[in-house]
């Protein structure tokens, strides 16, 4: 499960926009976003970072949410990061 804060959702226009950036990564993925938290939490077999991207593009602000990633976890996805931007 990817944890993401998005700090510049606002209203229900960015609910769908958000939520139509992960669908176009991943339509299999599942996502609950809830506009008061201003977070999203998706389940994808496809890497946050693929998402994030999505989600900037849309013009919103992603990042992941601090609280739930241990740091191994996070130094894990930096490092997967850091290949993906090689190829």
């Amino acid at each position: 499960m990817i944890h993401l804060n998005i700090p510049d959702m606002t209203c229900g226009h960015c609910v769908g926009a958000v939520e139509k950036a992960v669908q176009s990564v991943d339509p299999e993925a599942k996502i609950a976003v809830d506009l008061e938290a201003k977070t999203a939490s998706i389940q994808s077999t496809i890497g946050a970072e693929a998402f994030i991207a999505a989600i900037e593009d849309a013009g919103y602000g992603a990042a992941f949410k601090k609280s739930v990633l241990q740091p191994r976890r996070l130094n894990t996805l930096h490092k997967h990061a850091r290949r993906l931007r090689r190829v």
